[in-house]
């Protein structure tokens, strides 16, 4: 295998380990961005996350500046 080959070989690895990473960010933004967008449930009697709890709070207390 030539020096050229392994640096194409490189490349690609990198390429779709990006991609991948990109991929799980994704999904990562989408999964948090669902869960805070039920963060007020929890006033009209609704099951939020603990997660979406806290972050509603902090949304509230910085509003109130």
């Amino acid at each position: 295998m030539t020096q050229v080959a392994r640096t194409a070989d490189s490349f690609t690895d990198h390429a779709v380990c990006m991609a991948a990473g990109v991929r799980d960010g994704l999904r990562t933004a989408q999964f948090y961005v669902r869960d805070i967008s039920q963060a007020d449930q929890a006033a009209d009697g609704g099951k939020a996350t603990v997660l979406s709890r806290a972050v509603a709070a902090l949304a509230r207390f910085a509003d109130g500046f």
